[in-house]
């Protein structure tokens, strides 16, 4: 073992069996005209024609950003719901992707709708008829309808999320017997450091699992947020590169939806952090 392996991979390895936890990774495959009771990002969205399609306060029509057909993705983890469609909304007016920077779990330019029965009469045209726009658009993330299909996997912690710090000083007393109050950053050099935050990424699309953030976790520093958003309930990242341009965040970035596990569990999406950042 080189002296970077001694001192690092333990640790690294450690904070990976603490951290695990089962997850689903999001599979992106482009698709034209996808239907309405797909898996997908963009498109025309499924509606249950006896509600009130989503506006904003002002009457603007919220846009579908990415919806989960729970009767055919057939994920079996019990904390997600089992049938049903589970729809995420956001106003694509702007760069701003439907985001109240200053209250970001309000829902208004954007929103989460789970519907427990999913009608298979309703048509496209139906919803069409109703105004609902479609993605993509000028202001829009998706830059062309996907469909999605799951992975189940054990998705590990990374650099970015405030609760870092208390599992990387565990993994640090497990290896090394001793007990440390540093941040990662402070424990090792800035070349081990870098070297860290290659191997502790939790970037990608998936549901569940832990985070990843360009700038930070905006339940950082927030009493409130901490303790309630405990769950990351979905998460969408660029897929922006020359060969393949499906979505991208702002320069770059990624984009969370968070809830409450037992609101989940529950089915409650009234209550639902949303966040975006870029580089």
């Amino acid at each position: 073992m080189n002296a970077y392996a001694d001192r690092v991979k333990p640790i690294i390895n450690e904070i990976e069996i603490l951290s695990r936890r089962p997850a689903y990774r999001i599979v992106l495959k482009e698709q034209e005209n996808t239907d309405i009771f797909e898996s997908k990002l963009g498109g025309v969205p499924y509606w249950d024609m006896k509600k009130s399609y989503p506006c904003d306060s002002k009457g603007k029509k919220l846009s579908l950003l990415c919806q989960i057909n729970f009767d055919r993705a057939a994920l079996s983890d019990a904390r997600l719901p089992q049938t049903g469609m589970l729809q995420f909304f956001i106003l694509d007016d702007d760069f701003d992707y439907g985001l109240d920077f200053k209250n970001p779990d309000t829902q208004d330019t954007f929103r989460v709708v789970y519907h427990e029965h999913i009608d298979q009469s309703v048509t496209g045209d139906a919803v069409l008829a109703l105004g609902a726009p479609t993605m993509p658009s000028e202001y829009s993330p998706v830059l062309k309808e996907c469909a999605l299909s799951f992975e189940e996997y054990g998705d590990t912690i990374g650099m970015t999320s405030f609760d870092f710090d208390s599992v990387f000083q565990q993994a640090v007393k497990n290896v090394t017997g001793e007990e440390t109050n540093e941040s990662i950053y402070d424990y090792f050099t800035d070349d081990e450091y870098k070297e860290i935050g290659r191997s502790l990424m939790a970037d990608g699309h998936k549901m569940l699992g832990y985070p990843f953030f360009t700038q930070g976790d905006p339940r950082e520093c927030n009493g409130e947020y901490e303790d309630y958003y405990d769950t990351l309930l979905l998460q969408l990242d660029s897929v922006y590169c020359k060969d393949r341009q499906l979505m991208i965040w702002g320069d770059s970035g990624i984009a969370n939806f968070f809830i409450n596990s037992r609101a989940l569990k529950e089915l409650d999406f009234s209550r639902v952090l949303y966040n975006w950042d870029c580089y």
